[in-house]
């Protein structure tokens, strides 16, 4: 009997349930029994298989032993064993792994891990690297600004310490020329040797008296000329 045409079937002999091999059906319990699981030759042409009962069923029959339902045998079919309902699964035919290919798998493996890890190594330094490089560069430009401003800060002090000493030469000079050497060189002079408040006055007084008329002196004589 083929499946075919039969729709929600219900299997009584395993739970594979192939529907493209040979079965009967049970008369009383229309349950499915695939000629395999019952160990008994394929025969859809044997009458008696339109009365057939089921182990469960008949009651004192056996899975692929049922006497009430003989069959004829056919020589030219071949029929294949199929695991019965509820038995133990084949054990494995592959054999086991021999030392010399697990050393093999485990090499793989390590050569693997290894490739991995330098690659990640390498990336993580080429991150750093670069991490540090512009590091660097920040620090050099900072260093130059540094750098720069410290000689620009130094050379304005000289050229400030320069016109300080032009102009107390030029005063020197000045004071030599129109008799007015007998005043202090500088006024930091003529304060260090003073001790009292009014002749700090008086010098800056003498001092200030001095440039001035050395000023009218020197217009006097540019005019002159």
């Amino acid at each position: 009997m083929a499946a075919k045409g039969h729709k929600n079937l219900v299997w009584g002999c395993c739970s594979i349930g192939l529907q493209d091999q040979n079965y009967m059906q049970c008369t009383e319990c229309t349950k499915l029994y695939h000629f395999e699981c019952l160990s008994i030759p394929s025969n859809e042409d044997d009458p008696t298989t339109s009365t057939w009962l089921c182990p469960q069923c008949h009651g004192t029959q056996k899975l692929g032993n049922n006497d009430n339902t003989p069959v004829r045998y056919n020589p030219n079919i071949t029929v294949r064993k199929r695991q019965a309902l509820n038995s133990p699964p084949k054990a494995s035919d592959e054999r086991p792994i021999t030392r010399d290919e697990m050393q093999e798998i485990i090499k793989d493996i390590v050569t693997q891990f290894q490739k991995t890890m330098r690659i990640t190594i390498s990336d993580i330094l080429g991150t750093e690297q670069k991490s540090l490089k512009e590091e660097i560069v920040d620090m050099k430009e900072s260093m130059n600004f540094m750098n720069t401003k410290y000689e620009s800060i130094t050379k304005e002090q000289a050229n400030e310490k320069i016109k300080r000493l032009e102009t107390e030469n030029a005063l020197q000079s000045k004071a030599k020329k129109y008799g007015k050497s007998n005043y202090p060189c500088t006024m930091t002079d003529g304060i260090k040797k003073s001790s009292s408040p009014r002749e700090i006055c008086d010098l800056f007084a003498y001092y200030f008296g001095a440039v001035y008329n050395s000023q009218d002196n020197v217009n006097s004589d540019l005019n002159v000329s």
